[in-house]
């Protein structure tokens, strides 16, 4: 990245975020691409464990959430440059939806993607077990990092929203919290497009 572009991710973050958009999607749907190019390549393995309706209900709520959030802020700010109206009141209720599914998802998740643990239960395991026995790694490596990051950027990007609501904040400051709320957010949407991702193609056997 050259230095001037550095400097103005520095000194001018809320003008280059609209740059910082463009890179960060586009670097993702590149990781992506070399990603499925090689699996291709590799060959086909096996497939990781299907997962309960609960679960499956959870996840369909966090990632629609998401969705919600990130198309709204932005397309809002490549077209405009800011939220208000319609994608404003949108975002809010997508921000309300996540903010409740983030926990539920942290409580239903959080200790089958502990690093260095769980297996993929045989057969006929799988038929003597409960489902929280059989689904003890339903998720590969790089997917426990990106559901850690996950819950790291979405608290994150909570956060400051809700620290930006208290009268402690002066103008400085809030400004301060919608720069990180921005970023934040950003870095969720990429983390969870990959996690995303990562589960289809566990589910395929190519992850």
């Amino acid at each position: 990245m050259p230095l001037a572009v550095i400097d103005n991710l520095i000194h001018s973050p809320n003008a280059t975020y609209p740059d910082a958009i463009k890179v960060a999607l586009g670097a993702t749907a590149i990781v992506i691409l070399l990603h499925a190019v090689m699996s291709m390549m590799r060959g086909k393995g096996e497939s990781r464990p299907q997962w309960g309706w609960w679960s499956r209900l959870v996840y369909l709520g966090t990632v629609t959430g998401v969705a919600i959030l990130g198309a709204t802020s932005i397309y809002a700010v490549l077209a405009h440059g800011h939220m208000e109206e319609w994608f404003l009141l949108v975002h809010l209720t997508g921000a309300g939806m996540f903010t409740a599914c983030l926990a539920l998802v942290a409580l239903t998740f959080a200790h089958r993607n502990r690093f260095g643990h769980g297996r993929i239960a045989s057969n006929h395991e799988h038929n003597e077990l409960s489902e929280a026995d059989t689904i003890t790694a339903p998720f590969g490596g790089f997917a426990k990092l990106t559901f850690w990051l996950i819950l790291l950027t979405g608290l994150l990007t909570a956060a400051t929203m809700l620290f930006s609501m208290l009268p402690i904040m002066g103008t400085h400051e809030m400004e301060q919290m919608l720069t990180i709320h921005r970023y934040a957010g950003l870095a969720l949407v990429v983390v969870t497009i990959m996690h995303v991702y990562l589960i289809v193609m566990g589910r395929l056997g190519r992850a």
